[in-house]
């Protein structure tokens, strides 16, 4: 077993600080980085500096990650997400959710981030598709944006072979089904999905499509779900804080929506069943995941399951 030597507040120790408050000096010239992509002009933060940000339901644009590291080999690390603020020299951090954990690694800027990566978020050892890399991605939102719609689609494959481009991944994106959450393809815009989808795969395409995390709150598919909802009790959306019994919803970028609770195994069994019946169906080869940023889940308007916490 490998033994860490941390230093913190002077002191030599054998083993980390998991603390969920931290307060932790910085060193005589020592440079920060924080996982706040969006904000790297601001960096490195020294003993001058003075910063704050909140990790919780803030992913700063798809781009933020909870851990701090220096190029002394040091680190302030959270399995949650946690709020710090620089300020005197000193970097305090605090957690509501997990442990905060700090330490040593190493002794330089690079090492702490390898080992650090390495200890607690190592790679899973599986990669994408190999398609995703050799071959051209192709995405029919900068052709058609909402307009998505069977004879279009087919078009814009039929003039990438036409000219020359390879055949790669071609990528259906926001409009082809009757609505969010309701995940078959609208009739009125794609006449024939799966004569579409043998033809593009004729041509020699992967196809996938665009799918989010909500239900749009009205129609005769919603009342389905809200149907099977009270009279068998499974739960597939996020519930209302304030009133448990109607399903919370929630303001993105398309409107407001149910969001579908993947905290619940309900949810998640329910998400699977619809993604595989496409599969199986139509041959869809996968999934665009989009619309899931973490700011829309919001703690206090709709009830988690606190170890399956959706973000």
């Amino acid at each position: 077993m490998k033994t860490i030597i941390i230093c913190f507040a002077a002191a030599l120790l054998a083993h980390p600080i998991a603390a969920h408050d931290l307060t932790l000096p910085m060193l005589s010239g020592e440079h920060w980085w924080a996982g706040v992509i969006s904000e790297a002009h601001l960096m490195p933060f020294t003993a001058e500096s003075k910063y704050k940000f909140d990790f919780y339901g803030d992913t700063a644009g798809n781009q933020g990650q909870p851990l701090l590291i220096s190029d002394r080999g040091r680190f302030i690390w959270c399995a949650e997400p946690f709020k710090f603020q620089i300020e005197g020299g000193v970097i305090r951090a605090q957690s509501d959710l997990s442990p905060l954990i700090s330490g040593t690694e190493g002794k330089t800027l690079s090492d702490a981030y390898r080992r650090v990566s390495q200890r607690f978020f190592p790679t899973a050892g599986r990669a994408p598709h190999d398609d995703l890399f050799l071959h051209p991605q192709y995405n029919t939102w900068i052709e058609l944006t909402y307009n998505q719609n069977q004879k279009d689609v087919l078009t814009y494959a039929r003039a990438i072979r036409k000219n020359g481009f390879p055949p790669g991944v071609l990528m259906i994106d926001e409009g082809w089904a009757r609505n969010y959450g309701d995940w078959q393809f609208d009739t009125a815009r794609f006449p024939d999905a799966k004569e579409m989808m043998r033809e593009l795969h004729s041509l020699g395409f992967k196809v996938m499509l665009w799918v989010c995390p909500y239900i749009s709150p009205d129609g005769p598919f919603y009342k389905d779900l809200w149907l099977d909802h009270t009279r068998k009790r499974r739960t597939v959306w996020f519930v209302n804080a304030a009133k448990p019994t109607q399903p919370a919803l929630v303001e993105w970028w398309d409107g407001f929506s149910a969001i579908v609770d993947l905290t619940n195994p309900d949810g998640e069994r329910w998400l699977k069943g619809q993604l595989d019946r496409l599969v199986t169906e139509y041959g869809v080869d996968g999934f665009k995941f989009d619309g899931g940023d973490a700011g829309y889940y919001n703690p206090s308007k709709m009830l988690m399951r606190p170890k399956r916490r959706a973000n």
